[in-house]
């Protein structure tokens, strides 16, 4: 009876040790969330509903005539289509609006990307086959199996074959570009095809706007992560995830 009479008392003083910030830390908020929407590693398939956090290391699914967007803090936005799986890889705060380094994986499905304000060396977008260094830039991409088609928006982007190279695509000069067989996208409509160990240009645009924002345009908006919430924010006032 007496061991049952510590227990309160135990799990307040776990409590008060416990670190302030979760344990995954929080990367941004769901601005969109149209019908299946659910966190698909370490989630359990929670469904994720519009203001709720996402966090680094998480993968994320939309299902059949679903879609999502996600708007981190230093406002880069990232928009998936139906039946799209994302992973929000590495992330790490440069400052309290920046990151050091920002990473996703585009598993499967259909994105839009729009970089925010962290430097263009912190991006790196990966999907299966192909790898992307963004230069200030907003991107639609459509990622499957063995083929991943990249069209430019706004600002320019470089695409390589993860196969041939998997690095920081912008640190290759043009002789290293020809030789790890990638490709630029300099004008707003260019395209690239990734596919059998190449990335080609001239490939046909995709279109994010076409594919998936009809059906709700604030999907191809752009917003900013305007403030923080106060869960966001440890009692010293640093970031979750510092």
């Amino acid at each position: 009876m007496r061991f049952l009479k510590t227990l309160p008392a135990v799990a307040m003083a776990g409590a008060l040790l416990a670190p302030a910030c979760s344990a995954e830390d929080r990367i941004g908020a769901a601005t969109v969330a149209n019908n299946e929407v659910v966190r698909v590693e370490g989630g359990g398939g929670a469904a994720i509903h519009r203001d709720d956090d996402v966090f680094r290391d998480e993968s994320v699914r939309t299902g059949p005539d679903s879609s999502a967007k996600f708007v981190f803090r230093d406002a880069t936005n990232l928009a998936l289509g139906p039946v799209s799986t994302v992973k929000l890889d590495r992330f790490v705060y440069s400052d309290d609006a920046t990151y050091a380094h920002a990473a996703v994986n585009l598993a499967k499905g259909v994105f839009r990307f729009s970089s925010g304000g962290s430097p263009k060396e912190a991006y790196e977008i990966k999907t299966g086959n192909a790898t992307i260094g963004v230069r200030g830039t907003i991107l639609d991409i459509s990622s499957e199996p063995g083929r991943t088609v990249v069209t430019l928006v706004e600002g320019q982007a470089v695409v390589c074959p993860r196969s041939r190279y998997d690095g920081d695509p912008r640190k290759l000069d043009a002789r290293a570009l020809e030789k790890y067989h990638c490709g630029e996208l300099l004008h707003p409509g260019d395209a690239i095809v990734v596919s059998s160990g190449a990335a080609k240009s001239g490939a046909r645009p995709f279109s994010f706007a076409d594919a998936a924002c009809g059906s709700d345009p604030a999907l191809c908006s752009r917003e900013g992560y305007a403030s923080l919430r106060g869960s966001d924010v440890a009692p010293d006032g640093k970031l979750c995830g510092r």
